[in-house]
């Protein structure tokens, strides 16, 4: 089990908030924390048979989403390990069910649907700050300004996701076709099948969205 995950891990457990989890997270990039604190913890966090990213979409899909559940974690499973490979960005799952309405600031969103034997359209919407970190950290490129190279370089971290993903499904016999990826400034992502996840990585939060269709 990557250490990264370990604040993830004390997060499920009710040991920190999700703060505390995110100021931990670039700490256990290298390595399990050796506090004393957390003698018990790492222990149990070796011998996990459940992954924390798992328990912790499978705790929130609860039974509304049931049946995309297992779906949703493993797309998530493989998000959160690719924001560690292509953005050097750990990031922990918030506990508690996102809630948006109509008076929440619009924030910019990319998506890219998948269709075919299943069907699932993930996105991330983020405040410009924290969404031209993410572009900046998967382009190489230094961006001060919400403009067509940042929103390419998220879809096209979406893109790389999304193939990988389809990959993964077809090793399980089914079929899957990428999208034309998308973009726009929303408030409140209208789909079947929503799930709303925030995220805290060490600078900040942003959204991670995944429906049964597009929102956008």
């Amino acid at each position: 089990m990557d250490s990264h995950y370990f604040p993830q891990f004390l997060l499920n457990n009710g040991k920190v908030k999700a703060a505390e989890a995110a100021k931990l997270l670039p700490l256990c990039q290298k390595g399990l924390p050796s506090s004393a604190e957390y003698d018990g913890d790492r222990r149990a966090f070796r011998n996990l048979r459940v992954e924390p990213v798992r328990e912790a979409v499978l705790k929130l899909a609860g039974e509304n989403l049931a049946e995309e559940a297992q779906l949703y974690a493993d797309y998530m499973q493989l998000l959160m390990d690719s924001l560690v490979e292509y953005m050097s960005t750990p990031a922990i799952i918030a506990p508690e069910v996102v809630k948006r309405d109509e008076n929440s600031p619009p924030l910019q969103t990319v998506t890219q649907p998948m269709n075919g034997d299943i069907s699932l359209a993930p996105g991330i919407m983020a405040a410009d700050r924290e969404f031209l970190i993410l572009a900046e950290r998967m382009s190489g490129e230094e961006l001060s300004t919400m403009d067509e190279l940042a929103i390419d370089s998220l879809q096209e971290f979406i893109n790389v996701v999304n193939g990988v993903f389809s990959i993964k499904m077809a090793e399980q016999g089914l079929e899957v076709e990428l999208g034309i990826p998308g973009s726009k400034k929303l408030s409140v992502p209208q789909a079947d099948k929503l799930i709303l996840f925030r995220l805290y990585a060490a600078f900040g939060s942003f959204y991670v969205v995944l429906a049964a269709d597009e929102f956008i």
